[in-house]
């Protein structure tokens, strides 16, 4: 069983839909995705740097937001489960 599987959150993935620029990552997350999903995975802020909150950098890395969802998720009808668990 994965983890995604062993959580009930995977019946609706409304955490999943969000804006960009939400779902931010620190340097042990990108350790835990390794270069190869990071690279897929992710994105830069989109926001100007006016905007951006004082800790976010030039660097700072988000969970990539395609058609108005986390890349991550694979939706089907009544199953939304994460592919970062696979």
């Amino acid at each position: 069983m994965t983890e995604a599987a062993a959580y009930d959150c995977v019946a609706c993935g409304r955490c999943c839909y969000h804006t960009p620029n939400h779902v931010q990552l620190y340097a042990e997350d990108l350790v835990k995705l390794g270069p190869a999903r990071v690279k897929v995975l992710t994105a830069l802020s989109t926001l100007p740097r006016k905007d951006r909150p004082n800790d976010e950098t030039d660097e700072t890395l988000f969970m990539r937001v395609e058609n108005g969802h986390c890349i991550a998720l694979h939706a089907t009808p009544g199953h939304y489960p994460c592919t970062i668990y696979d």
